[in-house]
């Protein structure tokens, strides 16, 4: 469950610079790849950073969800001076790139587990004894 949770990570990050990117002319941002890398890289920091602390009983999911708010907050307080978005299309812009970007972060990892299950002996047919 790491490799995947790690690859679909990388994956993930990677595919939302792209997204965030493509999306900025709509939105009158700039467009330019390594700002988009840059709100990416700031977005997801503390998901990042809650994920270590998720093995805590109580406290662990509490974290993720204060992380996931944060995150949305630092990608709205971010998009407007990496990506010259007016202000007027700020929260539109942020809120089409975040769902974009959870969307793709579970469709990776929904492949790469399928993938590496499948590896392991652990896919749809071992279940049936075949």
């Amino acid at each position: 469950m790491a490799v995947v949770g790690l690859l679909s990570i990388l994956i993930a990050f990677y595919i939302s610079a792209y997204v965030i990117d493509a999306l900025a002319p709509s939105f009158n941002s700039e467009k330019n790849l390594n700002k988009s890398a840059q709100l990416a890289a700031y977005s997801w920091t503390p998901t990042f950073l809650a994920g270590l602390l998720s093995f805590i009983p109580v406290i662990g999911p509490l974290l993720g969800i204060a992380a996931w708010v944060y995150g949305v907050y630092l990608m709205y307080v971010g998009i407007g001076p990496l990506k010259k978005t007016p202000e007027d299309k700020k929260v539109v812009y942020m809120l089409v790139s975040f769902v974009v970007l959870v969307v793709v972060y579970f469709v990776i990892a929904a492949i790469l587990g399928m993938i590496i299950f499948a590896v392991f002996g652990f896919g749809a047919a071992s279940m049936f004894g075949y």
